[in-house]
């Protein structure tokens, strides 16, 4: 799994072209390649050909016109930082003046935010060889996205209009929650199967939209790094998840757990632990991005009411677990162990 070779790359025909991954369709000419690069950054899948660029690759990777673009990214991502800063600063000084929740929470919010954006700018985007990796490591997973991803968004859809059909069904969303959910009540009387099930109800469109996202984003990226009985894992990951809810639920007033969030923090927390076990596989610090992209998900996510933190860390720590173990990784990297993947080539 050689995602730093350009190899992999198709050809350019000597003209001024760019396409986005995984699409084939090729757009030409020189000015439809700039307005293109405007706004580019190292997760934006599109690559180009220049005339004086053998393959289509990630622009950054194209020695003519990477530097200019690199210089250009980093210029807006001191903007981006530089207004989160304001904004927070300003927020504190209202909030001190006035002492509004509103403001309060917004300064909770844009201080991860600064955080994440601080951190990955320094330590990532400020050098070149490493914007180049992980534009190559984004451009891998975009091409590996079919992997697990559209088998889980399938899974996704299919229980959603289950759920759907349960509640025209029965009259609502409660009384699914009682006759299939992961209800306390129930599983005290040796239904433990709900634990199984019951993940997957979701209490409304937006959180089956929100869980439908980041369970996309989280399997395209594992897709580049395990086998398909990862599947098998997040099913296991969402029904511990559940049961760490109930196991700590007492006196907490909570009946029933609904949602995958469980699953897909353990997700995001094996890619975590494996990226870290075979670190110079990865981009640098790649390990460290996720981590403070998952760490500022469930952050954001804690915000809002009814959202169990229990579920969210269990299965963010179950996940680690299973990455440490080695569960479900890819044969590719197994083999490879420490093995960097290859140097780049010149263009």
């Amino acid at each position: 799994m050689k995602w730093r070779t350009f190899d992999r790359f198709p050809d350019g025909n000597g003209s001024w072209q760019y396409m986005r991954t995984p699409s084939s369709r090729v757009k030409t000419g020189k000015e439809v390649v700039e307005r293109a690069l405007r706004n580019w950054n190292p997760v934006n899948p599109i690559v180009v050909a220049t005339p004086d660029s053998k393959k289509f690759l990630p622009p950054i990777c194209i020695p003519s016109i990477a530097t200019n673009l690199h210089l250009r990214m980093l210029k807006k991502y001191k903007t981006a930082i530089a207004i989160f800063l304001f904004a927070l600063v300003a927020n504190v000084v209202l909030w001190f003046f006035n002492h509004m929740y509103r403001i309060t929470m917004a300064t909770e919010i844009l201080f991860p935010f600064l955080t994440f954006i601080v951190i990955d700018y320094s330590f990532v985007l400020k050098k070149m060889n490493d914007t180049v990796d992980r534009a190559l490591f984004v451009n891998w997973i975009y091409q590996y996205t079919s992997k697990l991803a559209r088998p889980a968004m399938a899974l996704m859809i299919i229980v959603g209009c289950a759920q759907i059909f349960l509640q025209f069904m029965l009259g609502g969303l409660e009384p699914v929650i009682i006759k299939y959910g992961t209800l306390f009540s129930s599983v005290e009387t040796g239904e433990w199967w709900r634990f199984i099930i019951g993940p997957y109800f979701h209490i409304g469109f937006f959180h089956w939209m929100n869980n439908f996202f980041l369970l996309s984003v989280a399997m395209a990226i594992a897709g580049v790094m395990a086998r398909r009985i990862l599947l098998l894992y997040f099913v296991i990951i969402n029904a511990l998840s559940a049961f760490s809810v109930w196991w700590f639920s007492g006196g907490l007033q909570i009946d029933s757990v609904a949602g995958i969030s469980g699953g897909i923090f353990g997700l995001f927390g094996w890619i975590v632990a494996v990226s870290m076990r075979y670190r110079d596989f990865f981009p640098s610090y790649f390990w460290l991005t996720i981590l403070l992209f998952t760490s500022l998900t469930i952050f954001i996510s804690s915000m809002f009411p009814h959202v169990s933190n229990i579920a969210h860390l269990s299965g963010f720590l179950v996940g680690v677990v299973f990455g440490i173990l080695g569960a479900g990784i890819s044969r590719e990297i197994s083999e490879c162990g420490i093995d960097s993947g290859g140097s780049r080539p010149n263009t």
